[in-house]
């Protein structure tokens, strides 16, 4: 873990040379890393399971992304999730992702993650789908081409099994009917096919 000090010199360094930024901030302890992601103007502050209120400001401020990972602090057992609500209410746009990773991000499942956003950070279900959808696209930047259904962007999709918001956040139960690439379909409904169940909806 670097202080705020380093972390401000080797971001600044790579931020000169046209390195776009985004840093793991707060995670297990406050340490102002929201605040000096605001003022280096990096796309993405993650976790901030320990966030404060001037860091939640800052972030609003300078339009960088929370970017939350639910499923990390679950199984990390950190008795607690980062401040989704509160940061929206204070205007820092919310992303939410997985953090798949083989010490504390065991799950590759966005669903997971925004049963978690949902249940266990107060998001709306159209909250959580705009954290992975749009505003994930945008802590990247390529909310130009991607994020979103809009003339103009690339025709990359996923297709759900329910039409129903809800039934995208309940766990264990597969909800990606097809996958599209470029306008071409390239995952489809192979579940259907091997249990030979009829299709959720035509």
């Amino acid at each position: 873990m670097f202080t705020v000090e380093e972390s401000r010199r080797i971001l600044g360094a790579a931020r000169q040379r046209g390195i776009k930024l985004r840093l793991h901030a707060d995670e297990l302890a406050h340490t102002g890393g929201a605040e000096l992601a605001a003022e280096l103007g990096a796309r993405s502050a993650d976790h901030l399971v320990h966030v404060s209120p001037a860091g939640m400001k800052a972030l609003a401020a300078a339009s960088c992304v929370a970017t939350l990972l639910p499923a990390a602090a679950f199984y990390l057992r950190l008795g607690r999730f980062a401040p989704a609500r509160a940061l929206v209410d204070a205007g820092a746009p919310v992303a939410l992702a997985s953090d798949v990773n083989p010490g504390g991000g065991l799950s590759p499942s966005l669903p997971f993650a925004m049963a978690l956003g949902c249940f266990g950070m107060g998001l709306s279900l159209e909250e959580a789908l705009a954290a992975v959808t749009v505003n994930a696209a945008f802590s990247v930047d390529r909310h130009l081409e991607a994020g979103s259904i809009e003339v103009g962007k690339r025709a990359d999709l996923v297709l759900l099994r329910s039409a129903r918001l809800l039934d995208l956040v309940r766990v264990g139960v597969p909800a990606i009917r097809g996958v599209v690439k470029d306008g071409r379909m390239v995952v489809r409904d192979v579940l259907r096919s091997l249990v030979h169940a009829p299709p959720p909806f035509p």
